[in-house]
C-alpha cells in the first residue's frame, strides 16, 4: 500500500497548504492558486493509487445518492445557460464543473484514508497549523490598521483578509477548523494541550478580528451543535435546531429592515449597496421561473438581470452572481430537484455518521463528532455567505468522515491502467492550458485597468484607502462609467 501512503502524505499537504497559498499583487491573488492547487491534487492521486494496481470499487448506497447529484449538476449544467462557464466556473468565483469533481475526489477518497489512525492525527495537525497561521496573519494585520493606522497592507475594504482575500472566507474557514482543534486538544498528552491551546485561543481571536457576521453566526452554530453531542442528544434534536435557527435568520430581514442584514456596506459600495433582501427577492423569482432544472453551475450572474427591474437601482449598476445563500444559489443554478438532491446527500451522510457512533471506537466517535459540528456549522454560516473553495474542501472532507469507508481496492487489468493514465496525462495539458489562459488573462485585466484606475486618481482626490481599494472595484466588475459618474467625474 506504498501508493496509498504517498497519497495519503499528499493529502496532509493539501490540507495544510491551500489556505496559505496566494500570489500577493494580483487580481486573482486568492482563489485562482488554490484552486489550481486543488486541481493538481486529484489529477495527481490516480496515478499514486494506479501505480501499484488498485482501483475503487464497491460503491455503497450512500454513494449512489451523489454520483446522481453529480449527474444531475452535468445535465442542468448542458440545459442552461451557458454550460461554458458552467464547466470552468465564473473568473472569480471558480465553482465549475471542474472543481465540483475535485470535491467528489476528495470525498471519496477521504472516506477511504482516515481508516488510518495515525492520518488522522497528521490531517488534524496540519489543519491547526495552516488555521493558526492564518488567525496570525489575520491578528496582525487587524493590529497594524486599528492600531498603528498602517493602510500599506493588504484589506478587504478595511478588513482582515489574511491569505484568502475575503474576511467572510477567511471567517468560515477557521470556525471550520476549530472542531478538528478541538479534538486534538482533547486527545493531546499535558505537554501538547499548552500549545494546542494557544492555537485555539489565536484562531478564536482570528475569528473576531475578521467582523464577520456569517463566522460569528457560524460560532454560534458549533457551540449548539456541540453541545447537542455533550449532552448526547439524537438525529431529531440536531434536524430541529437547523430548522428552527434557519427559519429564524430567514424570517428576520421581513420581521426587522435594519442595516445589519440587509445592506453590506463598505468603502467602495457606498455607491452601489448591495441590498440582500432584494436579492434574495429576486433569486425567488428566478427559481419560480425554472424550478426543476435551474439555469446552470455558475449561471447565476446570466440569469440575473432577466428579473431586475427600473426600480432596483442598487442592483442595476453590479454584476449580482450569489444570493449569498446557499440553498436558494443551487436552487437557482441547479433547480429545486438539485437542491433536493444536495439536502438528501448530505442528511444520509449524517443519518450514516450517526448510525457509526455506535459502534465506532473513543477516537473514531470523536473525529465523526468533529466532521458532524464542521458539516452543519458550513451550512449555517452560508445561509448568509458565498462559499469558496477552502471552506468546501473541509466541508468535502468532513463529509467523507462521516460516512467512512465503503469503498475497496481491487488490482485492475493493464489495459484498464493505461486508460486512467492517458485521461490523467489528458486532464494535466487540459489544466496546464486553463493555467496558462487563466496566467494571461489575468495580463490582459491588469493592462486594461490600469489606465482606467490611473485615470480615476489623476482625476478626483482619493484618500490612500480608497486608492488603495480601488483596483477591488474591477474584482466586484462594477462598471466604469457608473463609478465615475457617483465620484462626480462626467
Amino acid at each position: 500500500m506504498a501508493s496509498l501512503s504517498r497519497t495519503s502524505w499528499l493529502f496532509v499537504f493539501l490540507v495544510f497548504a491551500l489556505p496559505l497559498v496566494f500570489f500577493p499583487y494580483t487580481y486573482l491573488a486568492f482563489e485562482m492558486p488554490k484552486v489550481f492547487l486543488l486541481y493538481l491534487f486529484t489529477v495527481s492521486t490516480p496515478f499514486l493509487l494506479l501505480k501499484s494496481g488498485y482501483r475503487l470499487g464497491n460503491f455503497s448506497k450512500v454513494y449512489l445518492l451523489y454520483l446522481v447529484f453529480f449527474a444531475w449538476i452535468i445535465l442542468t449544467a448542458a440545459l442552461g445557460l451557458s454550460f461554458g462557464q458552467s464547466f470552468l466556473g465564473s473568473y472569480f468565483r471558480w465553482q465549475g464543473i471542474i472543481t465540483w469533481i475535485c470535491y467528489f475526489v476528495l470525498f471519496f477518497i477521504s472516506a477511504k484514508l482516515f481508516e488510518n489512525p495515525h492520518f488522522k492525527k497528521y490531517t488534524c495537525y496540519a489543519i491547526l497549523i495552516a488555521s493558526t497561521v492564518t488567525a496570525l496573519l489575520a491578528i496582525t494585520q487587524f493590529a497594524l490598521y486599528w492600531f498603528d493606522g498602517n493602510t500599506t497592507q493588504l484589506l478587504y475594504n478595511r478588513r482582515v483578509i489574511s491569505t484568502f482575500g475575503q474576511p467572510n472566507f477567511l471567517g468560515a474557514y477557521l470556525v471550520m477548523s476549530l472542531p478538528f482543534t478541538w479534538l486534538l486538544l482533547k486527545q493531546a498528552n499535558l505537554k501538547q494541550k499548552g500549545l494546542i491551546g494557544l492555537g485555539l485561543i489565536i484562531i478564536i481571536l482570528g475569528i473576531l478580528s475578521t467582523t464577520s457576521r456569517s463566522a460569528y453566526l457560524g460560532l454560534i452554530f458549533l457551540a449548539l451543535i456541540w453541545g447537542i453531542f455533550h449532552y448526547r442528544l439524537l438525529l431529531a434534536g440536531i434536524i430541529a435546531s437547523i430548522i428552527l435557527l434557519t427559519i429564524l435568520a430567514n424570517l428576520f430581514p421581513l420581521l426587522v429592515f435594519n442595516e445589519w442584514y440587509r445592506f453590506k456596506i463598505d468603502t467602495t459600495s457606498k455607491w452601489t449597496a448591495e441590498n440582500r433582501l432584494l436579492i434574495a427577492q429576486r433569486s425567488v423569482q428566478l427559481v419560480l421561473q425554472k424550478p426543476l432544472t435551474g439555469y446552470g453551475l455558475e449561471n447565476f450572474s446570466l440569469a440575473f438581470p432577466a428579473v431586475v427591474n427600473s426600480q432596483d437601482l442598487g442592483l442595476k449598476d453590479i454584476v449580482v452572481d450569489s444570493s449569498h445563500n446557499l440553498f436558494l444559489d443551487l436552487a437557482v443554478q441547479l433547480g429545486l430537484v438539485g437542491l433536493g438532491l444536495f439536502l438528501a446527500s448530505v442528511s444520509s451522510a449524517l443519518i450514516t455518521g450517526l448510525k457509526r457512533l455506535k459502534s465506532a471506537d473513543i477516537e473514531s466517535q470523536q473525529l465523526i463528532k468533529a466532521a458532524i459540528c464542521v458539516v452543519i456549522t458550513f451550512l449555517s454560516m452560508h445561509q448568509f455567505s458565498v462559499v469558496s473553495v477552502v471552506p468546501m474542501v473541509l466541508f468535502w472532507v468532513s463529509l467523507g468522515i462521516i460516512t467512512g469507508p465503503a469503498l475497496a481496492y481491487h488490482a485492475i487489468s493493464k489495459l484498464s491502467r493505461n486508460i486512467i493514465s492517458l485521461a490523467g496525462i489528458s486532464s494535466i495539458i487540459i489544466i496546464s492550458l486553463l493555467i496558462i489562459q487563466t496566467i494571461r488573462a489575468d495580463i490582459l485585466f491588469r493592462e486594461a485597468s490600469a489606465y482606467e484606475v490611473s485615470d480615476i486618481h489623476r482625476s478626483i482626490k482619493l484618500d490612500n484607502d480608497a486608492i488603495k481599494i480601488a483596483p477591488w472595484i474591477y474584482f466586484y466588475q462594477v462598471r466604469r462609467d457608473f463609478l465615475l459618474k457617483q465620484l462626480g467625474y462626467n
